[in-house]
C-alpha cells in the first residue's frame, strides 16, 4: 500500500497525493462498513500512507492507525497535518504480532494485504484477541492466473521473500484455530479480471482511468462468479466475528 516501494527513491508529494484519493477495492470496504457502526474505535492494521485510515475517519468512525514502520506513520502523520487536520487519526507503532491493546478494546479491525506479510499462526489470533465485535482482512491468494505471472515477471523480486499469499490451506488452517471458540468466520472470494484495473493503481497511478476500468470489470466480475464456478479469484475476503 505504500507507493514509495514502486521503485528506488522515494515517492513524490504529487504522486502521493493521487495515492491517498484513491482507495483499492473501495465497493468491498463500503459493503464492509454498511455492517460496522460508525463513531465506533476502528484499527486500520498495517496503515501504511493512510488512505483506508483517512477513509474511514472522514465516514465517522474513531480510527487508530498501526503500522510496523515508523516512517510510513510519520508520512501519514503529516499528510494529516497538511491535509486533514480536523480529521482525529491516532499513530501507533507495533507488529501485527504483538498488539498493544487490550482484551475486546477495539470495535473493529481492518487489514488488506498486510497478514500475507505476517506469521498468521500470531497475528490471526492478536486480531481475534483484541476485536469486540468483527475483523475484516482482505488478503491475496495464489489462485489468479494472471496474477500469478505479474508476480512471476514483473512484481519485485524481495516481494517473494517477505509474502506467503494466501491459499485454502492457510483458511482452513485459521478455521481450525477457532473450532469451537467465540469466533465465526466467514470467506468471499474477489476480483478475477478486476486485476487489470489496478495497473492504473500500481504501475501507472491515472485516478479516472482507475475508476473507470475498475467499475467495467467489477461488473464483469459479478457475472462470471454468479454465472460460473471459477477458482480464479485474485482475493479472499475473510470475516471473523464474534458469536453474540
Amino acid at each position: 500500500m505504500d507507493p514509495s516501494h514502486r521503485n528506488k527513491s522515494d515517492a513524490t508529494p504529487h504522486l502521493l497525493d493521487k495515492y491517498l484519493h484513491l482507495v483499492p477495492h473501495e465497493n468491498e470496504i463500503r459493503s464492509i462498513l454498511r455492517r460496522w457502526k460508525p463513531h465506533r474505535l476502528l484499527v486500520d492494521l498495517g496503515a501504511g500512507l493512510g488512505q483506508y485510515s483517512i477513509f474511514f475517519s472522514r465516514r465517522g468512525w474513531r480510527v487508530i492507525s498501526v503500522d510496523i514502520a515508523w516512517s510510513r506513520l510519520k508520512k501519514l502523520q503529516q499528510t494529516l497535518q497538511d491535509k486533514y487536520p480536523d480529521l482525529n487519526i491516532f499513530l501507533v507503532q507495533a507488529r501485527a504480532e504483538a498488539l498493544p491493546f487490550k482484551q475486546h478494546a477495539v470495535d473493529y479491525i481492518f487489514t488488506h494485504s498486510v497478514l500475507i506479510h505476517t506469521d498468521i499462526s500470531q497475528s490471526f489470533p492478536e486480531i481475534a484477541r483484541t476485536m469486540k465485535r468483527e475483523g475484516t482482512c482482505i488478503e491475496p491468494t495464489l489462485y489468479n492466473p494472471f496474477v500469478r505471472l505479474y508476480r512471476r515477471f514483473l512484481a519485485p523480486r524481495q516481494w517473494k521473500e517477505i509474502t506467503g499469499y494466501f491459499s485454502r490451506h492457510t483458511i482452513q488452517q485459521m478455521k481450525s484455530s477457532f473450532s469451537g471458540s467465540s469466533m465465526a468466520i466467514h470467506v468471499h472470494p474477489h476480483h478475477i479480471l478486476n486485476f487489470f484495473s489496478y495497473f492504473w493503481f500500481y504501475s501507472w497511478c491515472q485516478p479516472f482511468l482507475f475508476k473507470v476500468f475498475n467499475r467495467i470489470f467489477s461488473a464483469l466480475d459479478i457475472f462470471l462468479f454468479r454465472i460460473f464456478s471459477l477458482q480464479w479469484f485474485w482475493m479472499y475476503e475473510i470475516q471473523i466475528r464474534r458469536k453474540k
